[in-house]
């Protein structure tokens, strides 16, 4: 089912990532990252634990100094600027962080929580923040009378929608959402993210989704940027990632999956075996060799670089191969079974 209409190519970006390092002293979290957002789409971003991925969202919100590179928003270098010059621009750019509990202050009432972006930026009386406040908790499912408890009082799909309520109270254009519904049951995530999706629709919002689950980026993006070791190895449209991955990262994502149907679905074995190298020291060459199971001797000397294609999509693999018609191939089509997977098993339905 397709939930949004994919921005035209040509749409100016709102957002624009350019080489982007942030390095933890000899941590090499985010290792030079480009990408970008349009008005109105959605990018997920998709990787394992410990892959740079919540770092990469910190640093484009100005919650993490860069080591180097460059966000734009709207053309305009938005990094590494006064923080008074900053501060203006926190009303364009929100975050919904992970833990929906953590990031509520558990002192505060949850109307004082969402009314607090409108205070610091002065927007507003008194009765027209409390007002307002009303309106987003609506807006997110959540009852009038709910203002005056505290966090606690609230399940984890609850609160969460509290952070959403906070992020949208400034009406922003570009919303980080740093793996929003992992801490949530299966069953709540499908809630939470329909909301998204439909309050996208509505506002005309933009998205950098966070996730480790495949599949629930798989529902909500236009877009899907696979990163491992603080990389982008893959970029491809949410059909083509699902059904045609090109990276043996991305593939070996895929088949880890569980498939709502074990017996129609046609994934190749392909398994990745052992664990992601320490970002303090990254394998020379292709990061991905030391466990990639097509591996040649290139791969352990060279490093790929992250190659545009004609169809759209982008891949940092030395052995995806393009033909003459244009058609990529993966190295995971010459050497196993292709995949033809099922569609993800989330119970998702719009709300």
């Amino acid at each position: 089912m397709t939930l949004q209409t994919p921005m035209p190519e040509t749409a100016a970006p709102l957002l624009e990532v350019r080489d982007l390092v942030k390095h933890h002293g000899q941590v090499r979290a985010v290792d030079g990252v480009s990408f970008h957002i349009r008005a109105g789409e959605t990018v997920g971003l998709v990787g394992e634990s410990g892959c740079g991925k919540s770092t990469l969202g910190r640093a484009i919100m100005g919650l993490a100094p860069l080591t180097s590179g460059e966000v734009r928003l709207d053309g305009a270098v938005i990094s590494g600027l006064p923080y008074a010059q900053v501060r203006p621009l926190r009303k364009r750019m929100q975050m919904v962080f992970q833990d929906p509990y953590a990031s509520l202050n558990p002192r505060r009432r949850v109307g004082q929580i969402i009314e607090e972006p409108l205070k610091v930026h002065g927007l507003g009386s008194a009765k027209a923040r409390r007002a307002q406040v009303i309106e987003l908790m609506a807006r997110v499912g959540l009852p009038a009378d709910a203002a005056g408890r505290f966090p606690h009082e609230f399940s984890g799909g609850q609160r969460q929608r509290v952070g959403i309520a906070r992020a949208l109270a400034l009406s922003p254009a570009l919303i980080v959402a740093d793996e929003p519904v992992s801490a949530l049951d299966v069953s709540v995530q499908a809630q939470v993210v329909n909301l998204m999706v439909r309050l996208q629709q509505e506002m005309g919002l933009s998205y950098l989704f966070i996730s480790h689950d495949l599949a629930v980026v798989h529902y909500i993006a236009d877009r899907i940027l696979v990163m491992y070791l603080g990389k982008i190895v893959e970029v491809s449209d949410r059909a083509r990632v699902w059904k045609q991955p090109l990276h043996p990262y991305t593939a070996g994502l895929l088949a880890a999956h569980p498939s709502p149907d074990p017996a129609g679905a046609h994934r190749p074995h392909l398994r990745i075996e052992g664990d992601m190298p320490s970002p303090t020291a990254p394998p020379p060459g292709c990061r991905f060799h030391t466990r990639c199971p097509f591996k040649v001797e290139r791969c352990a000397s060279e490093e790929p670089a992250l190659r545009a294609l004609n169809d759209g999509r982008s891949v940092a693999c030395h052995l995806v191969e393009v033909s003459a018609d244009g058609i990529a191939h993966a190295p995971t089509e010459r050497t196993a079974a292709p995949i033809r997977s099922a569609e993800p098993a989330l119970p998702l339905s719009p709300s």
